[in-house]
């Protein structure tokens, strides 16, 4: 893989092979679709449960256990929510495979090989069980820190004085920090089983060195992607704004 210098000929990389395989971005939607260990969307969600003070689908499930009025809906619900979770581990796995083939898709096109879609997705296909569990761990993870810092909010919220602000403020660089870095420890893991075939446990071990010998870095491009990602919602809502003008216009007029 060609190695880059400076994160903007990285970026400025990464959008030209965007631009080239075009046939590439429904492999991009899918693994996008996965979280594919997006520091953007943690640290979204982090604001989220801190504002909130608690994480909606665990109230959600905990509500719906509590209405059961006997054991018979109380076993419809269980069967029903097993079935939710079956669906939603197809869609997850369809997911992960694609993530897995886009890894191989970039380090294919730095070849310039041809790029088949139906024999990437294959490949990553292959290797879903192993893409499976790392983001499930990752999500996990992430899972856990949200729900640290949702009760780390409520707690301190009621607490006065500067001293709650000061522990908040060191409790959520740490969750930050720890979030960021489970997120890049999934992407590398990814890495390591779709381009180099590792075993989940070689893989973890590997990001894991990885990481560490470029910790610095890897929280440098979390704070680029971030950036970068911000951008393109800023400009995605422009966008909408702009095409429904027309919309609201028309409405007016009628």
């Amino acid at each position: 893989m060609q190695k880059m210098e400076t994160y903007r000929e990285a970026l400025a990389h990464a959008w030209r092979l965007t631009w080239k395989h075009k046939k590439l971005w429904a492999l991009g939607l899918l693994a996008g679709l996965v979280g594919s260990g997006s520091a953007f969307m943690f640290v979204m969600r982090f604001y989220y449960v801190v504002g909130e003070q608690r994480l909606d689908w665990m109230d959600n499930i905990a509500f719906t256990f509590s209405t059961q009025g006997g054991w018979l809906e109380g076993l419809l619900t269980l069967v029903f929510l097993l079935i939710a979770l079956f669906i939603f581990l197809f869609f997850l796995a369809v997911f992960v495979s694609a993530q897995g083939s886009l890894v191989q898709a970039v380090e294919e096109a730095e070849t310039e090989r041809p790029l088949r879609v139906v024999t990437l997705f294959h490949h990553g296909r292959q290797r879903v069980g192993r893409l499976l569990i790392i983001n499930i761990v990752r999500a996990g993870i992430a899972f856990g820190l949200l729900y640290l810092a949702a009760y780390a909010a409520r707690a301190l919220a009621m607490q006065e004085g500067l001293w709650a602000s000061a522990v908040f403020l060191i409790v959520s660089i740490i969750i930050i920090v720890l979030g960021l870095a489970a997120s890049f420890l999934a992407i590398y893991a990814v890495c390591y089983v779709s381009l180099h075939d590792r075993t989940l446990r070689q893989s973890l071990f590997d990001a894991w060195a990885l990481f560490v010998d470029h910790a610095l870095v890897s929280l440098e491009m979390s704070v680029v992607l971030f950036a970068v990602a911000v951008i393109f919602s800023v400009v995605g809502i422009f966008g909408m704004g702009v095409i429904s003008i027309p919309m609201f216009m028309a409405t007016l007029v009628a």
